[in-house]
């Protein structure tokens, strides 16, 4: 919750940081970020926030959940090298582009919900071998069961194991 004026760039001399959670405020984006030893980014209601940067700049993330932003519309993976494991995404009504899904050779469990994401063409487009969770909600229970259908035809499941 640091004011959209300052600067959060500290964080990059942080040699032991494993979890950054950037909760509230208001910022365009977290560019001047960048931490080799991240394995878990989380970005909810940060008030104006429009760009992700490159996932590249967390070479150890695991875990990424964005939430609550209204203004992002799209998400760049970088094409090779990324050992990200967990993937939400809720409430970004305005994010209808995922790039580069397909290279992320390590993710295990894909959740999104409230997107402009076309979920069509996200399951037929290649989705990663090593997903095992996927689960897909928008905001009719119509289409949300069907999606779940497709994704149980898939080999998917909704939720991971205990």
């Amino acid at each position: 919750s640091i004011p959209k004026k300052q600067r959060i760039e500290f964080v990059n001399s942080l040699p032991s940081l494993r979890e950054l959670h950037v909760i509230l405020g208001g910022r365009d984006d977290i560019a001047e970020v960048e931490n080799a030893t991240v394995e878990e980014l989380e970005v909810v209601r940060v008030r104006g926030f429009a760009r992700f940067p490159d996932l590249a700049r967390f070479p150890e993330l695991k875990s990424l959940k964005i939430e609550d932003q209204l203004r992002l519309e799209e998400i760049q993976v970088p094409p090779v090298g990324s050992k990200l494991e967990h993937l939400s995404l809720h409430n970004c009504k305005k994010l209808s582009l995922l790039h580069g899904l397909e290279n992320l050779d390590h993710l295990k469990e894909l959740r999104v919900s409230r997107t402009a994401l076309d979920y069509d063409r996200l399951l037929d487009d290649l989705l990663p071998g090593s997903l095992d969770v996927v689960a897909l909600y928008t905001g009719s229970e119509k289409r949300n069961r069907a999606l779940r259908l497709r994704l149980d035809a898939l080999g998917f499941r909704e939720h991971g194991s205990p």
